[in-house]
């Protein structure tokens, strides 16, 4: 047995034998360097683990604290009024048009509502606006992104924009009542007279036409200055569109022009006398008419009351004729409204005279309900202006009175 220990001992130190041989002292442990590393790194490792856990954790918690505070977005309305924006349209901010003071900053996204802003080319500071926007909450920050923007409309009953209109146009003919009153004889004193009668005592087209459409003007943007300073406490700030300032100015110039014409008319011998010899024809037809009904009177022989009365009215006529042919045309004379709009001063139908007050008729209706319209559904806005007016309604004006200014200057005096 001792010799079988000796062998088996032999062959288990014989190198490649398979069996490993006891580990040097040196090996058997490590050293207490590494050991220290190697658990620096253990630690190193778990911290990192915990703080990857705990980041997250929070990013859940943050996560979950987010969507409990956070709302999906809606939509809703605002109604102020534009503080300002900035230069590239990408912010709008509104504020409340009363007291409790409140700004509301707006992100605007839309490239078409950008460019109305940009430049103040539709919207302006000051203007009162409908605003649609989105609302959207996000860890309890609300965020507002515009999706329209309409102006704020007044909506105001009929009866109150009827009644501003007709207190105006009462006003306005008060004060030009009393400015014109003169104590000059012969100087007509009543308002239609003032606004309405021309120098030869009828009434004139020139005088109706410019008339009518003025105090449609005056009336108009009195009116809106009212309503705004009442219903959006804005002062001014009305514009009057180009068509618009161009029918006023063909009104005045027809106006002056007719004016010119006649009084230029007047003022010509050849024309005095052509207007007096028509006066003395017509006295001389009026006269034989008279010599006539008292020659009939003569043949009878109970000659009947009534055709000598007739007879006398007829001499007396004549006599008026005559006299007023020796004298210029002047103010004072009976006015027929509104036959003379339509007629010469021969009492004949003039169709220069007709198509001039009816295209003048058609543009002051026109406009008339424009001007109801605009101010019953005034939009409040800092900077406005009256209706337009399209640019047939302007042409129409235009030849209207351009073929009553050519048939003025090349008829006699009494056309």
């Amino acid at each position: 047995m001792r010799n079988v220990a000796v062998l088996a001992c032999l062959f288990l130190a014989l190198p490649g034998s398979g069996v490993a041989s006891p580990p040097q002292a040196a090996t058997e442990q490590e050293s207490p360097e590494k050991a220290a590393k190697q658990k620096a790194a253990d630690d190193k490792k778990a911290a990192d683990d915990k703080k990857a856990a705990d980041d997250k954790k929070a990013a859940a918690d943050k996560k979950a604290a987010d969507d409990k505070a956070s709302t999906p977005a809606m939509r809703k309305s605002l109604e102020m009024a534009i503080k300002d924006y900035s230069l590239d349209g990408t912010v709008l901010r509104l504020a409340a048009t009363g007291p409790p003071e409140k700004v509301v900053s707006v992100t605007v996204a839309d490239q078409s509502l950008k460019d109305a802003l940009k430049g103040a080319k539709t919207w302006k500071k000051g203007d009162r606006v409908i605003a649609d926007v989105s609302v959207e909450t996000k860890a309890g920050v609300e965020n507002s992104t515009l999706m329209n923007l309409t102006p704020q409309t007044a909506a105001l009953d009929w009866t109150e924009t009827v009644l501003t209109m007709l207190v105006t146009l009462f006003i306005f003919s008060l004060i030009t009542w009393v400015l014109s009153q003169s104590k000059v004889p012969d100087v007509p004193k009543g308002i239609a007279a003032i606004l309405f009668v021309g120098q030869d005592g009828k009434v004139s087209n020139s005088k109706t036409q410019i008339t009518l459409w003025f105090s449609l003007i005056v009336v108009t943007y009195v009116s809106a200055f009212y309503l705004r300073w009442v219903h959006g406490n804005f002062l001014g700030m009305i514009g009057i569109p180009a068509n618009v300032l161009a029918l006023t100015g063909l009104s005045g110039l027809t106006f002056a022009g007719a004016k010119a014409i006649t009084t230029q008319k007047l003022a010509d011998p050849k024309a005095v006398a052509d207007a007096k010899s028509a006066a003395e024809a017509k006295a001389t037809e009026t006269a034989a008419k008279a010599e006539t009904t008292e020659v009939a009177a003569r043949a009878v022989e109970d000659p009947n009351a009534a055709v000598k009365v007739q007879a006398t009215a007829d001499r007396a006529a004549a006599s008026d004729a005559a006299a007023a042919a020796a004298k210029p045309p002047k103010q004072g004379l009976k006015a027929s409204f509104p036959g003379d709009l339509v007629r010469a001063d021969d009492g004949k139908f003039d169709f220069g005279d007709y198509q001039m007050i009816v295209i003048t008729l058609i543009a002051v209706v026109t406009y008339l309900i424009l001007s109801y319209n605009f101010l019953v559904n005034m939009e409040l806005r800092a900077v406005t202006q009256l209706p337009e007016v399209d640019g047939t309604i302007l042409a129409l004006f235009g030849v209207g009175q351009g073929a009553y200014l050519a048939k003025k200057a090349t008829g006699g005096l009494n056309q």
